[in-house]
């Protein structure tokens, strides 16, 4: 038969196969969790007596090294062949080197770090196959079905690498104005955390990109549903900002690329200086007021690119302002200010 191939899946429910024949004798909790402290430390030979105090803190020494005797015992006779992968001694237990095992965790956390040399790289093809990868294989938390207390770190520190991730794709996405698929991984980011008002913020600035002003509005409800419910508190400032802004702003007279209908051509070979802006922006809107500068020759496209950024904010359901300086004699030293105060967006705003 050689050596089969056992896969272990702990992320969402446990699941057990060998050679993708599912095997479900090991169905009790307490055998999951010791299967799987053993794969996730799978590197290393495990003293039985730490592996009592683990599993029973609350024992006396002898009776957790009785329980756990009895647990690798049971283990043992569920797992079919079990001496093919398990090792055991009189004081440590462990894989046996050589076992042919997967263990989905591990493939997520491998997935992650060739995303994040693909990132460092600048392949951004990679960065995002990898990033999917690792994201597909994240099935829900750790075993959910323990309780025990060592499992608890390791399963948010998994659970914040897979929302980290989540982060990720959805910048590169939007980035990229790709927001039909960067939509769904926003949504994940948001159950993951129902009560943050950035995940509401970015999926609601994503629907608007994406001409959906009806989900984005849909998104600020939700948010204030939720807010009121949980914390008994109301949406902010900039979320608030960014409902009205939707609220008095029909999405399909602003298309979502600056080509075809105006026969403008689409922004190309300016990716990096995309980044840098719309990564100024996402500053601005976490942290408060900043300040980006476009330099260069003349004729390069600074004007362009600060052009789509202007339509790009607009699109997301803000208020916004445009003055030109002009090089030629006569016009007042004050001119673009006043140019600016006169402006459509900031006239309705002065009293």
């Amino acid at each position: 038969m050689g050596n089969p191939r056992l896969q272990i899946r702990l992320l969402g429910d446990f699941q057990l196969l060998i050679d993708d024949e599912p095997i479900l004798s090991v169905n009790t909790p307490r055998a999951q969790s010791l299967l799987a402290y053993l794969a996730l430390h799978r590197s290393a030979q495990i003293s039985r007596r730490h592996l009592a105090f683990t599993f029973w803190p609350d024992k006396t020494e002898s009776q957790a090294s009785n329980n756990l005797r009895q647990l690798l015992h049971q283990l043992r006779q569920a797992l079919p062949n079990s001496n093919r992968y398990i090792y055991s001694d009189a004081s440590s237990l462990g894989w046996k080197a050589g076992s042919n095992i997967s263990l989905d965790v591990n493939e997520f956390e491998v997935a992650l770090v060739a995303a994040q040399s693909a990132e460092k790289a600048g392949d951004l093809l990679a960065f995002r196959s990898y990033l999917e990868k690792s994201l597909s294989l994240y099935r829900g938390d750790l075993l959910p079905s323990c309780y025990d207390d060592w499992i608890i770190p390791e399963r948010e520190d998994l659970n914040i690498k897979y929302i980290e991730g989540l982060e990720k794709i959805v910048q590169l996405l939007g980035s990229q104005h790709n927001y039909p698929s960067s939509i769904p991984y926003a949504r994940q980011l948001l159950q993951m955390d129902q009560l943050s008002e950035r995940n509401y913020q970015t999926l609601m600035r994503l629907y608007a990109l994406n001409g959906d002003r009806a989900n984005a509005l849909h998104i600020y409800h939700q948010c204030a549903d939720t807010l009121q419910r949980e914390l008994g508190e109301q949406p902010g400032l900039i979320t608030q900002q960014i409902y009205y802004g939707l609220l008095h702003q029909d999405l399909a007279d602003h298309p979502l690329s600056t080509s075809g209908k105006t026969g403008i051509p689409p922004l190309i070979g300016r990716e990096s200086e995309w980044d840098e802006l719309i990564s100024a922006w996402q500053r601005a809107t976490s942290s408060g007021a900043y300040f980006a500068l476009l330099v260069g020759e003349a004729g390069i496209g600074k004007s362009r690119l600060a052009e789509e950024l202007l339509g790009w904010v607009a699109r997301q359901g803000f208020n916004t302002a445009q003055a030109r300086s002009y090089a030629a004699e006569g016009r007042l030293a004050y001119g673009p200010i006043a140019d600016w105060l006169r402006s459509e967006a900031i006239r309705p705003h002065l009293r």
